[in-house]
């Protein structure tokens, strides 16, 4: 697992802060932003990134993103979006809070998930 460096961030279409520059990384983590459902009225909080190895050894790229529903009442999700060398992204849903909980989600994220993750700038 390598941590990376913090990027300089920038807002994408979908108010993810998810455009980075990563010197030696050439991912495209708003990528992973763009893999999510979102709507009109929804948010999402990328809290960081790491790199992992499959099975086979091959390196992934693995983005975690806090997410503010909103459409149908509040509800904050903490997804764990998998980067494919090729192919479509795997969203995985790894914990639902009722109401706007972003600031516990994060902090659970960064405790439960325990990897260090690189994060966006403020």
């Amino acid at each position: 697992m390598t941590a990376l460096s913090p990027p300089a961030a920038s807002t994408c279409a979908t108010s993810c802060d998810a455009a980075f520059s990563v010197p030696g990384d050439d991912a495209d983590p708003a990528s992973a932003c763009r893999a999510l459902v979102l709507g009109p009225q929804d948010s999402a909080d990328v809290v960081g990134w790491f790199h992992v190895e499959d099975r086979a050894g091959t390196p992934r790229r693995e983005t975690v993103v806090v997410v503010l529903h909103r459409s149908a009442g509040a509800w904050t999700h903490v997804y764990r979006i998998v980067e494919p060398a090729r192919g479509r992204h795997q969203v995985k849903l790894e914990k639902v809070f009722s109401g706007d909980r972003s600031a516990v989600a994060r902090a659970w994220a960064e405790a439960v998930l325990n990897r260090p993750l690189a994060r966006p700038l403020p």
